[in-house]
């Protein structure tokens, strides 16, 4: 009896055991199967390309596809490194998200700015600093980051992130990835996504939605989490500091089973300038409120709004002691939580503690820029809005950090911070007034979401970017010429020559100066050091466009699409190459591809208005025209091209007609003296019955293109007067 049961024992844990292995075998082979095909396959985030008989990796622009099921996906900064180290260089990997990537000029990223500060003090010891960089990543993906980038052996590893805990992938805000409270289980999400099988899958559901789950699915950014909103005292914040904990524990031990030491930076943030953004009310009057506070009852303080206030009553009179603490609370009490709080300070201290000992370090940024920082004034020096550094705080960020890596690596060299100072560091790495205006438009573009609409000094904000933009403006066209950039260029190179960005930002500069030769030399020389950069090549083949290289500017965009995916900018300046060539129908594609992708790009606005025209949309023509002007009602080529329409199209009527004259005045008057709008004119007053007028503007138009051999355009405007009886 007791064999039969031992028999009977064991075929019932052979039944369970095959139960449970034939699934996974069945997996495994499937799994095998498609590898045998190539195809779906797993995501990894550096690319090896081999050129010039050496191997370097490239940045994988589809990365963001592994958690971010978007189509505009936000990608990773662009890389370009050898796969082995070159000799007496020492290697830094950065770990970071939009803040550390260097949003919202990346140009300028804390990777570049780091290497440059470490030059400044130690020009005899060179460093590269690898750009593990990404918007709206948070620790759950750079954990990730951090298992494929150690194969580059790295001499140390800076964490510079935190912003994003709450709001990224698989956090209690995330739209991104649903929040659950088993860090396993995410892990085992994130897998399973990118095993073939995973990506199969979702391209089969993406084909039975007939793809209209692509086209629904688009990338807002800080807008996607707009209706979300998270008190300080919900349970999923705790779970998301001990995921963080967890999370930078892992990348830390890597670090150290390979004996890389490591630096843990508690992020910087506006504490000072930046209200927050959704509150509570207010549970009781300031009175009442703050003596609470002051006797150690912080929970009776609930209003985020209140207690900015309060800090900033309590800073105007001088009393620090009394604001930092009150401003970081209202950080914590921000119903939005873009802000790295005390919760995630303390996930990122107790996970460096942890590893306590000579080879990881703690570097409290934000405590440096403010309660310990004896010449602070004000936030609106440091940060852009309420993470992203200005140039000055991305300067005092990459000092710390230099400082951070100086006592890691048991340098001896006493720290100087007080020798470097920002027109230094700005002359090294070519930030001129061009690119302090690029930084500011684009936070300026960023406000406009909808997420910021109810913080208490919006208007406010907007106004001094605005009043910011017009003295940058100013200064820029005072004291900057070309052969000021030409001098900038070379004072750089001379002190950065290993600065691969150098070549591409004054390539960019010579664009906007209008001499495409030469900053088609420039970017031609930075895109052989850096050939995986996308947006050095789209500027490449704006610039060759402008010297008629057609077939360059080409091969720059397939470039540009190989390792920038789908940019916006990359629909918008491949439109307009397409219509250059008379595609039309490819560069409507592509431009209303942009306009999805980035509903407010001016760019694609009016290029896409103009392909309408020529195609003969004239509704669609006349539609988007019109938001053009509502974005910019002085584009004197906006107004010329959609009088022409308006005086030409067979759609329009009387008062239509009349509008094409009041539009062709508006776009004279902006630019006085361009004849080619005489010909427009002529339509304008010809449409509205005035023939006279029509022949003797007409007549001088037509002779005016003919001499400058633009004889199709002529023929066509003299057809176009012919039919409304108009000939001499």
């Amino acid at each position: 009896m007791r064999e039969d049961n031992v028999v009977s024992g064991s075929k019932i844990r052979y039944r369970l055991a095959l139960a449970i292995l034939a699934p996974l075998l069945a997996l495994a082979a499937l799994e095998g199967l498609l590898a045998l095909t190539g195809r779906f396959e797993p995501h990894r985030l550096l690319v090896p390309v081999d050129e010039g008989g050496q191997r370097f990796y490239a940045a994988n622009p589809e990365y963001g596809r592994r958690f971010l099921p978007r189509w505009n996906i936000p990608m990773p900064s662009p890389l370009w490194v050898r796969a082995e180290k070159p000799p007496g260089v020492k290697r830094v990997l950065l770990l970071g998200e939009s803040a550390a990537a260097g949003f919202p000029h990346p140009e300028f990223n804390l990777a570049r700015c780091l290497e440059q500060v470490w030059a400044f003090y130690h020009p005899h010891q060179q460093i590269e600093v690898i750009n593990l960089t990404m918007v709206a990543v948070n620790f759950h993906i750079l954990r990730l980051f951090a298992d494929e980038a150690w194969k580059l052996n790295p001499d140390a590893v800076i964490l510079y992130a935190g912003h994003n805990e709450a709001i990224g992938p698989y956090g209690p805000a995330s739209v991104l990835g649903r929040a659950t409270s088993s860090r396993r289980v995410i892990q085992a999400n994130l897998w399973v996504r990118n095993t073939r099988i995973g990506r199969a899958m979702e391209a089969v559901r993406e084909k039975a939605s007939g793809g209209r789950t692509r086209a629904r699915a688009r990338w807002g950014g800080l807008d996607e989490f707009g209706e979300v909103r998270i008190p300080n005292d919900h349970p999923r914040l705790n779970t998301m500091a001990e995921h963080t904990r967890e999370n930078v524990r892992d990348v830390l031990r890597g670090a150290m089973r390979r004996g890389i030491p490591a630096l843990v930076c508690l992020p910087g943030v506006n504490l000072t300038d930046w209200p927050p953004l959704e509150s509570a009310p207010e549970a009781m009057d300031d009175t009442t409120a703050l003596a609470a506070w002051r006797r150690g009852d912080a929970r009776q303080m609930t209003s985020a709004w209140q207690a900015y206030r309060l800090a900033s009553q309590h800073a105007d009179f001088g009393d620090w002691e009394t604001a930092w603490p009150l401003y970081r609370r209202a950080v914590d009490l921000d119903l939005h939580r873009f802000r790295a709080d005390t919760r995630v300070r303390e996930a990122l201290t107790l996970a460096a503690r942890d590893f306590a000992g000579p080879r990881v370090l703690l570097m409290d940024v934000d405590r440096r820029l403010h309660e310990e920082n004896p010449l602070f004034v004000t936030d609106r020096e440091y940060f852009c809005e309420h993470v992203h550094l200005t140039l000055a705080g991305r300067l005092a960020v990459a000092a710390m950090c230099a400082e951070g890596l100086q006592a890691l690596w048991g340098e001896t060299r006493a720290w100087a911070g007080a020798d470097l100072t920002i027109q230094d560091m700005a002359r090294r790495l070519l930030f001129t007034p061009m690119d302090e205006m690029v930084l500011w438009q684009s936070v300026r573009d960023l406000l406009t979401l909808g997420v910021f609409a109810t913080q208490p000094d919006a208007e406010e904000r907007q106004a001094m970017i605005l009043n910011t933009l017009e003295q940058i403006h100013a200064l820029s066209r005072q004291q900057w010429n070309i052969e000021r950039m030409e001098e900038a260029y070379r004072a750089a190179s001379a002190v950065a020559p290993n600065d691969v960005m150098l070549d591409v930002i004054a390539g960019r500069h010579f664009r906007d100066y209008g001499d495409q030769a030469r900053a088609v030399d420039a970017l031609r020389k930075g895109l052989s050091r850096f050939p995986s950069y996308p947006h050095g090549q789209l500027l490449l083949a704006q610039a060759l466009m402008a010297v008629g290289e057609m077939d360059e500017a080409g091969s720059a965009l397939a470039a540009a699409a190989r390792h920038g995916f789908e940019m916006p900018m990359l629909f918008v300046i491949r439109g307009e190459w397409h219509a250059r060539q008379g595609r039309l129908n490819e560069a409507r594609v592509d431009l209303e591809r942009a306009r999805e992708a980035a509903p407010g790009h001016y760019g694609a606005m009016v290029n896409l208005a103009n392909v309408y025209l020529l195609l003969g949309e004239d509704a669609l023509a006349m539609s988007a025209f019109a938001d053009c002007l509502e974005v910019d009602s002085g584009d004197a080529g906006v107004l010329n091209n959609y009088a022409w329409l308006l005086a030409t199209s067979p759609r329009a009527g009387p008062e239509q007609h009349r509008e094409a004259l009041i539009l062709i005045d508006r776009a004279m008057q902006a630019r006085p003296g361009f004849r080619r709008y005489e010909a427009t004119r002529a339509l304008a007053l010809a449409a509205n019955g005035r023939a006279m007028e029509a022949r003797e503007v007409g007549r001088a138009a037509a002779a005016y293109l003919e001499q400058n051999g633009d004889i199709k355009t002529a023929r066509e405007f003299r057809d176009r007067l012919a039919q409304r009886g108009v000939t001499w």
